[in-house]
C-alpha cells in the first residue's frame, strides 16, 4: 500500500513535522490508514473487536481469547483500548491458560500495533482524533483509556519475518517544545507519560 499511496500534501507534511519534527515515510502513513479502516469497522461494530498486524504471532492463544473477552465484555461501553504485545524478551510457550493475565491501566497510552483491542467508542475516539492530526492513527491525542496486560499474549514478528515500516523508536518521534506555551507544555507532559509508562509496562510483564 505504501509504494501506490499518493505522495502526502503540504498540510499533512506540516503537522507531521509539527508533531514528530520528520516527516512519515509512505509505509508509515499506509499502516496509519490501514488501522484507520480496521478501526471504522469496529466502531460500527457492537462489542468492539482486535486488530492484528500481518507479522503478529500468537503465542499464548487462551489468554489471547480469555483477554479479548472479558476486556469487551467489562469495557464496550466505555472508551477504552486494550495492548496485547508481550515486550519481555523470554516468554511462555505453552498455552494451558493456567496463568491469568492482569489488565493494568496506562498513564498516557499503549502502542497502538501489532496486536490491539478496541471498544466501538474507542475506535471512534482515535479515528476523528487522527483525523485532526495528520494521517497518524497510531499515536493521536484522545479521550481514550488505554491498558496493557501483564502476560501479553501476542508478540511482534519471529526470526522469519521483519517489519517494513521501521523501528518504533525511529517512528514515536517528538520535536523538544520550543516554549513553555499550553500546547507545547501538554505535548512535553504527554511524552513524560509516555516514558513513564515504558517503564510501568517493564514492571507489569515481569522484565
Amino acid at each position: 500500500m505504501g509504494i501506490s499511496l499518493p505522495q502526502a500534501g503540504k498540510s499533512v507534511t506540516h503537522v507531521e513535522l509539527k508533531k514528530y519534527g520528520r516527516e512519515l515515510s509512505q509505509n508509515e502513513r499506509a499502516c496509519a490508514i490501514s488501522h484507520s479502516r480496521a478501526r471504522a469497522i469496529i466502531a460500527t461494530s457492537e462489542h468492539g473487536g482486535l486488530v492484528l498486524e500481518d507479522d503478529a504471532r500468537i503465542i499464548h492463544l487462551g489468554n489471547l481469547e480469555a483477554l479479548v473477552t472479558e476486556f469487551l465484555s467489562r469495557s464496550k461501553s466505555s472508551i477504552r483500548a486494550l495492548g496485547l504485545v508481550n515486550y519481555r524478551t523470554t516468554h511462555a510457550r505453552n498455552d494451558s491458560g493456567v496463568d491469568q493475565p492482569r489488565i493494568y491501566r496506562l498513564l498516557a497510552e499503549a502502542p497502538l500495533a501489532v496486536a490491539t483491542v478496541f471498544t466501538p467508542s474507542a475506535a471512534n475516539s482515535l479515528i476523528q482524533s487522527a483525523a485532526s492530526t495528520s494521517q497518524v492513527a497510531d499515536w493521536p491525542n484522545s479521550r481514550c483509556k488505554f491498558y496493557i496486560t501483564s502476560l501479553g499474549p501476542v508478540i511482534h514478528g519471529d526470526a522469519h519475518s521483519e517489519s517494513v515500516i521501521g523501528q518504533t523508536s525511529m517512528r514515536v518521534y517528538s520535536k523538544r517544545p520550543r516554549n513553555l506555551s499550553f500546547i507545547r507544555g501538554s505535548s512535553h507532559y504527554r511524552r513524560l507519560l509516555q516514558k513513564i509508562d515504558t517503564y510501568l509496562i517493564g514492571c507489569y510483564q515481569g522484565k
